[in-house]
């Protein structure tokens, strides 16, 4: 697939290799074919694996008023080509915390460091842009792999803290604070 989108640039976020946008109505059918494809190989913490995403049911969320969140779509530059999703929910503007997630849609860029660099950036551009000073991601106790990269980025563990999901799959809690930014640029190999 591939996209020719112009967007404010105030809204884009480029990488070296990945370009970070805001997600588009004409998203729709890519996103809900990604989260019901990795919904039917793992447990998503707040998805219910024996319930299909519609299109429907996504517009219908895409239009509800998302103030509270952020979602967008990372795409390698050289292929023009989506790969994954990254989002803030749970914004708290006045706390300066938001819930960070990220998912590689398309297997084909897996185990290439995509899921670093646009994570790594989405994280500088929760510090940098939209002020926060904390953010937390849940992630699969199982999931050695990601929470192998959040380590990598500047995560910790929260002590003890998890979440179940209605199958009863627990997700560890992990935080970066905006203090630990230089870490991020570490992992991605910037000053």
């Amino acid at each position: 697939m591939t996209l020719n989108i112009y967007l404010n640039n105030k809204n884009k976020i480029m990488t070296p290799r990945l370009l970070l946008r805001p997600i588009i109505k004409n998203d729709a059918r890519l996103i809900v074919e990604w989260r019901n494809q990795l919904a039917k190989e793992q447990y998503l913490i707040f998805f219910n694996k024996d319930e299909n995403l519609t299109i429907e049911k996504h517009l219908a969320w895409f239009k509800n008023n998302r103030k509270n969140r952020a979602d967008y779509m990372f795409i390698d530059r050289l292929e023009n080509k989506p790969i994954g999703m990254l989002h803030f929910k749970n914004l708290n503007k006045l706390l300066g915390t938001a819930e960070a997630g990220k998912i590689i849609g398309d297997y084909s860029f897996r185990k290439k460091g995509f899921a670093k660099e646009a994570f790594g950036f989405w994280l500088k551009y929760g510090f940098e842009k939209l002020g926060l000073q904390k953010i937390y991601i849940y992630t699969d106790r199982t999931n050695t792999s990601n929470i192998g990269l959040n380590l990598k980025l500047g995560f910790k563990e929260v002590n003890n803290e998890y979440k179940q999901n209605h199958q009863g799959q627990e997700f560890l809690k992990m935080e970066i604070l905006k203090s630990d930014i230089r870490k991020i640029n570490e992992a991605l190999g910037i000053d």
